[in-house]
């Protein structure tokens, strides 16, 4: 269900309009393109009248957000009590009815004209998606026999695997029908205008729209003006009093089906070669798989990027309804992240799923980038902490190891990852108590900030493991372990972190945070290891170890030559 939605917003004094005012715009020129009515009151007068006008417009009709203009002059008129209260009860004019066909006698044409074509065509687009009309829409299909072709945002309200689908068959059936039925979809560019030589020039269109302008704009043969379930429901009516079919043995029926399988049979084929590099089909077949197996409800598809819609529209498959958004009409690229956190807050129990191309996501990219950097670049900071203690104990344990001392150097392991403790406590709650703002520093973006928010206990929870980290390391490196270390770092990450990071990201769909729990993972291993080679160490036996890689490592000189003499 679409909400309505009403701006109002100031503007500069009329009488400086056109001087370079102060944030002087044309706004009702800027935004008319994108509302359905666009209003400017010059007077306070003209206030209550015009505030009912775009209210009433915007909870009637076709969906679509109004605009009102107020001047700053204008907010600052004034007028008597007595004045607004007439002006209020003159203005409280009824609301818009809701556009209905008033006479019965279009639906009994429509049908006739249905009924007497010989290759009729059912077209249905978001219009009869916002109406909810898949019911009666399938009804009409599954009773007349008549194929259907479906607009990218009405795919799903029938089936796309309806044996009366002609997706596959678009060119022949709008070049060759005769009679139409366009039901809330628009004549524009997606449809070719509805003209030779993609349609035949003799095809008689019945539009069924709840917009009277459109239907005035395009000049159909039949114009239907109203909701498009109830325009539908009409048209079933009629037809139940009369039925007709047409029939799988139908001449038009059977090129449409013919049509359909041989085109379908050739998508398969390209879909079944195994290319390298790949091209669009290869990832599209295993997408299209993957949402088919989740069955119902059936996942949410987002599809962005100009080929990726046009592959995705042949090759992925809607069997429900309002599963599909895209670029839309103006083919907006960037709009299909902001969909996808759109389509999961609305249907919190469906799987919502992206097919980006390139182009598309590069909009969007940015502020995913932006995200993870700001967690990287967070990270970063504080781990200079961990790692400034992580170098201060490598140095302190060799040297006490050096000199001789096992209790010295077992001592300032103690206290250093004691203070490691410490830090990464300290700093893990203050990453907590500021995770709302601090994205902040980094972003104006709410999202931004929002996701920034609920990545920092996963921020908290990985420094305190790196911070421990850090310092068990730097003993290890003090004692001379590079060996271990390297074995532990390698099998942490290469074993552990990274597949946990990949199955939890891409698998589990938790995106981010999941390659940071992945993160945390190895961290964790990385701290068990070096916690027990730390905890079953014997200083003595390091300290023997310490002399005698100094001894290993002088070199006797004959008396001849030595280094920095020369023969």
């Amino acid at each position: 269900m679409a909400w309505p939605a009403v701006m109002i917003s100031g503007s500069c004094d009329q009488r400086d309009f056109g001087r370079g005012d102060f944030q002087e715009l044309d706004q009702i020129v800027a935004v008319k393109p994108f509302v359905k009515l666009a209003a400017k009151a010059t007077d306070i007068s003209q206030i209550p009248r015009l505030v009912f006008e775009v209210i009433n417009n915007a909870i009637s009709g076709r969906p679509g957000g109004c605009y009102l203009d107020l001047p700053s002059d204008v907010l600052h008129q004034k007028i008597s009590e007595a004045d607004a209260t007439r002006l209020l009860a003159e203005s409280q004019f009824p609301r818009i009815q809701e556009c209905r066909v008033s006479e019965n006698q279009d639906i009994q044409s429509a049908v006739s004209l249905l009924r007497k074509a010989e290759r009729p065509l059912i077209v249905f687009g978001k219009g009869a998606a916002y109406a909810r009309a898949e019911n009666a829409l399938k009804k009409l299909i599954d009773i007349t026999g008549i194929p259907f072709l479906p607009t990218p945002m009405g795919k799903g309200l029938v089936p796309d695997t309806h044996e009366l689908a002609a997706t596959a068959a678009r060119s022949l059936a709008i070049g060759q029908c005769d009679v139409a039925l366009v039901v809330g979809a628009r004549l524009n560019w997606l449809l070719h205008f509805g003209e030779p030589p993609k349609w035949s020039k003799d095809v008689k269109f019945i539009l069924v729209d709840i917009s009277k302008e459109e239907i005035d704009l395009r000049k159909p043969h039949l114009g239907l003006v109203g909701d498009a379930q109830q325009v539908l429901d009409m048209i079933n009516v009629e037809i139940k009093d009369n039925p007709f079919s047409f029939g799988k043995s139908h001449p038009w029926v059977e090129a449409i089906s013919k049509k359909v399988k041989d085109n379908v049979a050739k998508m398969e084929a390209q879909l079944a070669k195994e290319v390298v590099p790949f091209n669009f089909f290869t990832p599209m077949k295993i997408i299209r798989d993957a949402i088919l197996a989740e069955g119902s409800p059936a996942p949410v598809l987002v599809s962005e990027g100009a080929n990726t819609m046009d592959v995705g529209r042949a090759v992925l498959i809607q069997n429900e309804p309002r599963t599909r958004l895209d670029a839309g009409t103006w083919g907006t690229m960037g709009v299909g992240l902001g969909y996808c956190v759109a389509a999961a807050v609305a249907s919190p129990g469906r799987l919502v799923v992206a097919v980006e191309g390139d182009s598309g996501f590069g909009f969007s990219a940015m502020e995913v980038e932006c995200e993870v950097l700001v967690s990287l670049n967070t990270s970063s900071t504080v781990f200079m902490i961990a790692i400034g203690l992580g170098s201060a104990i490598s140095t302190r344990v060799s040297n006490e190891l050096g000199a001789g001392n096992p209790q010295a150097a077992h001592l300032a392991v103690y206290v250093v990852v004691s203070l490691s403790i410490i830090e990464g406590l300290g700093v893990g709650l203050v990453l907590i108590l500021v995770r709302n703002v601090w994205g902040h520093a980094y972003s104006n973006e709410r999202e931004v900030v929002r996701n920034v928010a609920g990545m920092m206990p996963f921020l908290s929870l990985s420094h305190f493991v790196n911070a421990i980290q850090c310092v068990l390391s730097g003993t290890a490196r003090g004692c001379g372990w590079q060996k271990f270390g390297a074995i532990i770092n390698l099998g942490s990450y290469y074993l552990v972190g990274i597949p946990s990071s990949v199955i939890l990201a891409f698998v589990a769909h938790l995106g981010i945070k999941g390659l940071w729990i992945g993160i945390i993972f190895a961290l964790f291993l990385q701290d068990v290891l070096y916690a027990i080679i730390t905890v079953r160490t014997d200083w003595e036996v390091e300290v023997k170890k310490a002399r005698e890689r100094v001894y290993d490592s002088i070199v006797v000189c004959d008396s001849a030559i030595c280094p920095g003499e020369t023969a």
